[in-house]
């Protein structure tokens, strides 16, 4: 089982400030308290209360800190982090402790008449890593809260991208709006991509997925939940968002989205999704042409029940795999010169209506569904069981040589698995985790990494 990286952060500040409480000093650890400077502080910023918390400060946990002032009343607040996410409420700022020797927090004020204040605390922490953490090629400062706001989070989805950059797309359930966030190497940086507007927008549906580009940019899909239901695509490039419908002729479903890169085109985004075609639901590749084209193509041969089951993946020379029909499972491939291939049967049934795909060191492909894998070896499939039940939430990977990874909800648990020596299931129980699907994926260094749930909020591990 993982542990919490803890920072024992021993809290005393400076003369003008208010000692936080529950953070006293030990025999082990020296004193590192947070301090104001270095600047000196105005006298009016009396310092930081802690709110809720007692004990030892948790890397990756959200503290609640609140600003004292002396003889003044604040007009404004603004908060800012050097490193960890940081949600402002008012006089309180909610902080995402960060994996660091030191960091620091500054609060400019303006007062009720006019006077600007400022002062800035900073941080001197100790803490260890995780045997796993010393590994990381990704950051380990960006383990814990993605988004310390207090709304209510779902589906999330996490990407890595070549320079071990950790990308996560998550759903925000109290507003209906999906954010993006990425890891600059010392804070989380989260944007608004989409979601209700004045004359533009809309609310953002359960369902979305997320890849990046060779060089780090990240194209999502998702859905707008108004009626009539809208595939949507969205890009970041240069620092821009661009937004587009992407199903300009068929209706979405509602169910599964996916979306890859056609290798063999130029990286071109390429989306699955249900069109329901009166008593049958079939699937639609639509693939992006130009700004604001999309070319449709649906598989008319489908019949009742065949809906894409949300896996995915491009081969080396553009061909599109993906799964569909939980009754049994099926693979079809597609590409843009040949159009769609023929049904590979995999037998497994699949009660979950989410069925997995990656492509193994040779191309072929792994599927996962609730209770068991399927790998295509030559023209033959292989089932195997990963699991003594049947789970509802679970995500698939692959790992730097071919090898799947997986994520999995056990009972109320994270756990990610990789295969041993002789190719059996090892689990790592990682964390609490909600009753949604996880998401994982591999760094540089070949170590798991996962996006996910816990008290309705977005994590990453």
């Amino acid at each position: 089982m993982s542990r919490p990286l803890v920072f024992p952060l021993l809290a005393t500040l400076a003369a003008a400030s208010l000692a936080l409480p529950g953070c006293m000093p030990s025999d082990s650890e020296p004193d590192a308290a947070p301090q104001l400077g270095p600047d000196a502080p105005q006298a009016r910023i009396r310092g930081l209360l802690r709110l809720g918390n007692g004990g030892p400060w948790i890397g990756g946990e959200v503290e609640r800190l609140q600003l004292l002032l002396d003889g003044a009343e604040a007009e404004s607040i603004e908060w800012t982090s050097e490193a960890g996410a940081t949600w402002t409420d008012g006089d309180v700022v909610h902080w995402t402790l960060p994996r660091m020797d030191e960091a620091a927090l500054g609060v400019q004020v303006v007062t009720t008449d006019g006077e600007a204040l400022s002062a800035e605390f900073t941080f001197g922490l100790h803490w260890s890593y995780d045997e796993a953490a010393l590994e990381f090629a990704v950051s380990p400062a960006a383990t814990g809260q993605i988004d310390p706001s207090p709304d209510a989070m779902s589906e999330c989805h996490l990407a890595i991208a070549s320079n071990d950059v950790p990308h996560v797309i998550w759903r925000n359930d109290t507003h209906a709006q999906l954010w993006y966030g990425w890891f600059n190497g010392t804070t989380w940086q989260n944007e608004l991509v989409d979601g209700p507007g004045f004359d533009v927008g809309g609310q953002i549906g359960n369902v979305m997925d997320m890849v990046l580009d060779s060089a780090g940019n990240p194209h999502i899909v998702y859905y707008y939940s108004d009626d009539p239901t809208e595939v949507r695509y969205a890009k970041k490039s240069g620092g821009v968002w661009t937004r587009e419908a992407a199903n300009p002729t068929y209706d979405n479903y509602g169910g599964h989205l996916g979306i890859a890169l056609d290798p063999a085109n130029g990286q071109r985004p390429t989306i699955v999704f249900t069109y329901p075609y009166g008593s049958d639901e079939e699937p639609v590749v639509t693939y992006r042409a130009s700004a604001n084209t999309w070319v449709e193509a649906v598989y008319s041969a489908a019949g009742n029940g065949d809906d894409f089951t949300g896996g995915l993946a491009f081969d080396t020379a553009g061909t599109l795999h993906f799964t569909f029909n939980p009754y049994p499972t099926d693979v079809m491939t597609w590409s843009a010169s040949g159009g769609f291939g023929s049904r590979d049967a995999i037998n497994i049934l699949n009660t979950s209506y989410t069925t997995l795909l990656v492509l193994d060191a040779v191309q072929q492909p792994i599927v996962m569904t609730d209770s068991l894998m399927g790998h295509k070896v030559g023209n033959a499939w292989i089932q195997s069981a990963w699991e003594a039940a049947e789970m509802s939430y679970y995500d698939l990977a692959v790992d730097n040589v071919g090898g799947p990874r997986l994520a999995v909800r056990h009972g109320s648990n994270l756990e990610l698995a990789q295969l041993n020596s002789e190719s059996y299931w090892l689990y790592t129980e990682i964390d609490a985790m909600d009753s949604n699907t996880p998401s994982i994926r591999v760094d540089s260094s070949n170590v798991n990494h996962a996006a996910y749930i816990k008290s309705d909020e977005v994590w990453f591990w």
